[in-house]
């Protein structure tokens, strides 16, 4: 779904080649959340022919989890639970954040064969080999935090979630496009 696109490098306040528009986005987003501004990354999301498309902020799970709790309404999470693989290796991992206005929580489910990125030689880049289930059950929390808390959280991911944003974009420009055809249609 996502082919051709890729993720541009992830780059904070301080790194050399960070754009004007990244550095305004950067801080906008740290001075809204009250969020220390090192603490936030800003990610361009490339379209096939290289051209940026969108523009995402990624931080750690644990600023994720202080903007939820922020709203008032951010009541924890339950432990990650996972799947394993015949191996041991965890396929899965499950992760429920609460909210205080909700009677139960919201449950999201990281899959290891969706979330993993793969290189040529096949070995994950980055935490993913070297701490698994971590790194699988923080993206699934993430998913699980950005399904409760929209309202700050949509557009904002972690690192090792990146290629979550590059669906995200496709369904935001394949919906775009629907709503241009409907209104087109009605119009004729």
């Amino acid at each position: 779904m996502t082919e051709g696109r890729s993720v541009g490098p992830v780059r904070g306040e301080k790194d050399p080649g960070i754009s004007g528009e990244e550095r305004s986005l950067l801080g906008s987003f740290a001075e809204h959340h009250r969020v220390p501004p090192e603490e936030v990354r800003v990610a361009s999301l490339l379209d096939p022919s290289g051209e940026r498309a969108a523009m995402v902020i990624v931080v750690t799970i644990a600023t994720m989890r202080r903007i939820a709790r922020e709203t008032g309404k951010f009541s924890g999470s339950d432990p990650p639970e996972f799947e394993r693989d015949g191996h041991g290796l965890p396929a899965a991992a499950t992760v429920r954040v609460h909210r205080t206005d909700l009677p139960r929580g919201l449950a999201r489910t990281a899959f290891w064969h969706e979330r993993a990125p793969r290189f040529e030689e096949g070995e994950p880049p980055g935490r993913w080999p070297g701490a698994p289930d971590t790194v699988l059950a923080e993206v699934a929390e993430a998913l699980a935090l950005r399904g409760a808390f929209p309202q700050v959280l949509e557009g904002v991911y972690i690192e090792e979630d990146l290629g979550e944003a590059l669906r995200d974009l496709e369904l935001r420009e394949v919906h775009r496009e629907n709503e241009r055809r409907r209104t087109l249609e009605a119009l004729r």
